[in-house]
């Protein structure tokens, strides 16, 4: 086995290796692209770009409201109408997400066409249902535009 300082190499340098900086070279990105197609089409799982799974992740789900901390301590000073998070009743089933509880808000109900009685779902307050409605319009219109293709 040759000895490090007796091999020349334009890599290793006693200072440690130098990598030289290139721009990639278009042929080779252009059959690293057709061959993941390949790879991709072959099989029945596909590839999903890193930006839309970012995307998908960061996207808080519209049916779902936080309970107001202050509420579940019994001590919230605001009214169920002005507090920004959830005052479920007893009957609404909670959930605990990412330390916090959570509800299922019933969307029966934003519509306005909930018959249950008692209904196992939150049916939020007009101020937190105008949240939830714009919640919903800027997802589908977000979903609108990652799904467009370019020409």
């Amino acid at each position: 086995m040759p000895q490090v300082g007796s091999t020349f190499s334009p890599y290793f340098t006693p200072a440690g290796p130098i990598m030289p900086v290139l721009p990639p070279d278009p042929a080779s990105a252009a059959a690293a692209a057709a061959a993941a197609a390949a790879v991709a089409s072959s099989s029945s799982l596909a590839v999903v770009p890193q930006t839309m799974v970012a995307a998908a992740q960061k996207m808080p789900r519209s049916d779902r409201l936080e309970v107001c901390r202050e509420y579940q301590r019994g001590a919230c000073k605001r009214a169920e109408s002005e507090c920004r998070f959830a005052h479920p009743p007893d009957t609404v089933v909670t959930a605990s997400e990412d330390g916090g509880i959570t509800v299922t808000v019933c969307m029966d109900a934003v519509k306005g066409r909930c018959n249950r009685d008692p209904c196992r779902y939150f049916h939020p307050p007009l101020h937190l249902q105008a949240h939830i409605k714009a919640a919903a319009q800027s997802r589908a219109s977000t979903a609108h535009v990652v799904g467009k293709k370019k020409k």
